[in-house]
């Protein structure tokens, strides 16, 4: 147990809490300066970071490259000149008085203020250029300025969602610059289309519609519910019956199907289904074909 000031007063931890609040200021403005507008509009010139408050070998360092630089780390020396990264907030405070604590904290606030307002610039600069680019004769620079900006309006989304409403882990990895597309679009699934899944992690394919039953029709008034935009789909998957899969099974027969209905939506760019199960089961049974 370390008998540090911090620990004495029952503070512990939180006496770092305005330097973890900046460090995650500095990541997430430092991804933004990384952008670029895609190809062939002209790229921008990315700046080198800046250098990160550090006493006594204690404070922030970028994690990576200079130049390529997004991730910031805490710090930390020992009392033996041993130097490591990331969980140190103990070694911080035991090495370090709380004077120093607080001028490492304004330092840090000080470099994400002037990160912030170079993002906010760069952005600006490059909302200039696609606005160009919008003009353009050419279609084909027309269209990769529409789809940045859709992207662009696509990410702003993404980071003020995981903000909001992301689980601890899904913020973490947004605060230390992981790649966590598929953890976002899964937690935001769940959160805002309850009973749908992806298309894609449901095992079976489908086929337009012909003459479904009165309850299929049940089944997307309560879809709409949650997906204005659903539609139904006939769904068929192969039965997870060991006799099925032997071709001799003396309950279904010869045929190996499951067949049914469901219904389709768009979920972020992606397919969805409604109230499939994990074998690929719909959720309304027909026993015969679709007809």
């Amino acid at each position: 147990m370390s008998h540090t000031i911090y620990h004495v007063h029952g503070i512990g931890d939180a006496a770092l809490d305005g330097l973890h609040a900046a460090k995650v200021r500095m990541t997430a403005a430092r991804a933004r300066m990384m952008k670029q507008p895609p190809m062939p509009i002209p790229p921008l010139e990315i700046p080198e970071p800046p250098e990160l408050p550090m006493i006594r070998g204690c404070g922030l360092a970028w994690l990576g490259s200079s130049r390529n630089a997004t991730v910031v780390n805490l710090v930390a020396t020992d009392e033996d000149g041993r130097t490591a990264t990331g969980s140190v907030g103990r070694t911080i405070l035991r090495m370090l008085s709380p004077a120093e604590i607080l001028e490492l904290t304004q330092q840090a606030e000080r470099i994400a203020d002037e990160l912030e307002a170079a993002a906010d610039a760069r952005e600006a600069a490059i909302d200039r250029i696609v606005e160009a680019a919008l003009q353009d004769a050419d279609p084909a620079i027309r269209a990769l300025a529409e789809r940045m900006s859709a992207e662009r309006r696509a990410d702003e989304e993404r980071v003020e969602w995981i903000r909001k409403y992301g689980s601890r882990r899904l913020q973490r990895m947004l605060e230390e610059g992981i790649e966590h597309a598929a953890t976002y679009r899964d937690e935001r699934l769940a959160l805002e289309r309850p009973e749908w899944r992806y298309m894609n992690h449901v095992p079976g394919r489908y086929e337009e519609p012909r003459n479904p039953p009165e309850t299929a029709f049940d089944l997307l008034d309560e879809a709409r519910k949650t997906a204005p935009d659903a539609r139904i789909l006939y769904w068929m998957v192969g039965r997870s019956c060991e006799d099925c899969d032997a071709g001799d099974c003396p309950e279904h027969g010869d045929d190996r199907w499951v067949r049914g209905y469901t219904c389709i939506a768009s979920f972020l760019g992606r397919d969805i289904v409604f109230r499939m199960a994990d074998d690929g089961t719909p959720p309304v049974l027909q026993g015969g074909g679709n007809d």
